[in-house]
């Protein structure tokens, strides 16, 4: 729980707000006290007055708390350069449920799309494309729940799982539209070309629903560009495996590019796109910072996006 010097001074006990019943008490508590002060043995009674002045804190506090505590719980839900709530059972929810409604309806989409690789071995999930669909469907359904249970560890989770979909997703729009706009037969043989509608519910929605939940439903991240960097490598070559394996058992690869490429060509796109998923984290952080007003994440993902300054320091 985060509480603010600001919730403090803003929420603090008010006197003249007490019950009476409070004020009556409190009145019988100063009289015998003052009775205390003005006694001959005061002195013996020294220990009497400190114990009734404890004990009219303590009940001024027991009073007051119960009526501000829910406030300020609710206010310090989530974290102080979030902007907008969440988990939430308002905006929040609705932006995570109108992102599984995306994704599931773009999985619907492909149970009825008859291709040649929806038969071959690791079906329509050769597609990176289709893994990252997965991984932000199981992202946003985390953060659903999240939103339902009110849960800060579900919320948690889901901040862990954005860490990997919402930069792969953004490498998953650019890699794809940039080769569209070069040659569209690189993603697509000729024959199963998609119409525009399913094209961007798959290549484009996803990236755009999980930056405006990274953005603004999201605390800041911590990930520096070497962490993003061994991250973006290891996915980038675990899918390269994932690819060769299949194309073992299938004999063709998922995505015609592939086949033009040889192997050493194969891997410097491999790594170019690990690079590139490292370019996107920097970005969705410097964006947080410049939405949000936090000049300190906008500096450091471009002036120190290793993070080497901030250990320092």
């Amino acid at each position: 729980m985060l509480y603010t010097q600001t919730h403090i001074h803003r929420h603090a006990p008010n006197y003249r707000d007490l019950p009476k019943d409070a004020s009556f008490i409190l009145i019988i508590a100063i009289i015998l006290t003052l009775h205390t002060l003005l006694s001959s043995e005061r002195k013996s009674h020294a220990a009497q007055f400190v114990q009734r002045c404890e004990i009219i804190i303590a009940y001024v506090e027991h009073c007051r708390c119960r009526s501000f505590y829910f406030q300020i719980k609710m206010d310090n839900r989530h974290h102080p350069l979030q902007r907008l709530s969440s988990p939430s059972r308002r905006l929040s929810m609705l932006l995570h449920l109108a992102g599984i409604t995306s994704f599931m309806a773009s999985f619907r989409f492909l149970s009825t799309w008859d291709t040649p690789m929806s038969v071959g071995f690791g079906g329509h999930f050769q597609f990176l494309t289709i893994i990252g669909l997965a991984l932000a469907s199981c992202t946003f359904a985390v953060g659903f729940l999240a939103d339902v249970t009110l849960s800060s560890r579900l919320f948690k989770v889901k901040n862990v799982l954005s860490a990997c979909s919402a930069p792969l997703e953004v490498l998953i729009s650019i890699l794809y539209w940039g080769l569209c706009a070069i040659d569209k037969s690189l993603v697509f043989p000729p024959d199963f070309q998609l119409d525009f509608l399913p094209d961007f519910g798959f290549h484009a929605a996803p990236a755009l629903f999980l930056s405006v939940d990274l953005i603004l439903l999201s605390p800041p991240w911590t990930i520096h560009g070497y962490s993003a960097l061994g991250l973006s490598e290891f996915l980038a070559f675990l899918y390269w495996f994932w690819v060769e394996y299949c194309f073992s058992r299938n004999g063709w690869y998922p995505y015609p590019i592939f086949d033009i490429l040889s192997t050493w060509q194969r891997a410097l796109l491999f790594t170019f796109s690990a690079t590139l998923m490292t370019g996107s984290t920097m970005m969705l952080k410097w964006t947080y910072g410049k939405i949000n007003g936090i000049e300190e994440f906008k500096k450091g993902a471009v002036t120190d996006p290793a993070g080497i300054r901030a250990k320092r320091e």
